[in-house]
């Protein structure tokens, strides 16, 4: 391939690469926030974009919630909302408890019953991270129904491709006034290294996050490449149903070598530590010197026990190696960290 070539996420080849690094982009990204109308089928006006989840998180949370506001987490959940609520703004959010002798399951009723409280708002991950636990449609409809007046709810749907791009709840955030989803295109479309994400919701809310936007968000490479991965929807699908079923692959090996997988519906996988001689640090301190890396889960609640990591879902051979420097590790035994090493 010619050095100025890139590959398209449907497999043709582009020569204007390099084009890209050095140009300045659409200001507002027009092309992008069109696309997104085009294959979202909602108007232009309901969408807002960031360069990655957690800029939208920093600029829209900021400018709902106060150090007094009345808001409610799951716990565990992923911890930049933590971070966002308690640290940046100086709120004290309540946390919605998951418990891991439920294998993290959310109690929909009782989730219900906090929905009709009034809190000012509400952070759903869904399907939530690091659990993988997820909220069906159906379920995600009956906890709408019950919303508070006065409650305003986020949703995170981030993972929510991997299971089914149906479940998403852009149409009704669109019509409602009170709803907002929040979509990262890092996970389901590869586009970690590029930063990419968008808000949907209500036209008056999105407006009020766009005054806040700074021009040129998204570079021109990134622009392009996702409008690339959105025109190419049924590449993605397969994509997604590849990963569910390596997931499940991997859920088998890794069970074959005493970790029991707790959840995960999304390009991960929970994981405990049958061995409750060892804690998960230790694991994952004995694999990063093998050159694996395993998510500690330090930072995404007060639910997670000693034992309990997370591992993402890779490639058959890429699996397959991984599991093999997970065992390699349980079976050294001790409480030493090897002297480094190639896998």
């Amino acid at each position: 391939m010619d050095k100025r070539e890139c590959e398209r996420p449907d497999g043709t080849r582009t020569r204007h690469a390099g084009w890209s690094f050095r140009t300045s982009p659409p200001t507002h990204a027009d092309g992008v926030l069109a696309t997104l109308s085009e294959y979202r089928g909602l108007p232009e006006a309901h969408y807002v974009l960031g360069a990655g989840s957690s800029d939208l998180m920093f600029r829209a949370i900021r400018l709902w919630v106060t150090p007094h506001s009345r808001v409610l987490t799951l716990d565990p959940t992923y911890g930049e909302y933590g971070h966002i609520l308690e640290q940046v703004i100086g709120c004290t959010p309540q946390r919605f408890m998951l418990r891991e002798e439920d294998r993290y399951a959310v109690d929909l009723d009782a989730l219900r019953a906090e929905f009709a409280r009034g809190h000012d708002w509400i952070f759903l991950v869904n399907p939530n991270s690091p659990t993988g636990t997820t909220l069906r449609h159906t379920e995600l409809v009956s906890l709408l129904d019950a919303l508070h007046p006065n409650t305003h709810l986020w949703i995170d749907e981030t993972y929510v491709d991997y299971v089914d791009p149906a479940m998403t709840l852009e149409p009704l955030a669109a019509a409602r006034q009170r709803i907002v989803v929040c979509k990262s295109l890092s996970k389901c479309y590869g586009l970690s290294g590029l930063r990419a994400a968008y808000l949907c919701g209500d036209s008056e809310l999105i407006a009020q996050v766009r005054r806040v936007t700074p021009p040129w968000v998204l570079g021109l490479p990134t622009q392009m490449a996702v409008i690339g991965a959105l025109r190419n929807p049924d590449y993605y699908a397969g994509r997604w149903a590849e990963t569910r079923r390596l997931r499940e692959r991997l859920s088998t090996l890794l069970d074959g070598i005493g970790i029991e997988t707790l959840g995960g519906q999304a390009n991960f996988l929970l994981c405990s530590l049958r061995d409750r001689s060892i804690t998960a640090c230790w694991l994952i301190e004995r694999c990063r010197h093998r050159k694996m890396f395993l998510r500690s889960l330090d930072n995404f609640g007060t639910r997670i026990d000693p034992w309990t990591f997370r591992i993402a879902v890779k490639d058959a051979a890429t699996n397959q190696r991984m599991v093999g420097i997970i065992a390699e590790a349980l079976a050294m035994g001790g409480n030493t960290i090897p002297t480094q090493s190639s896998p």
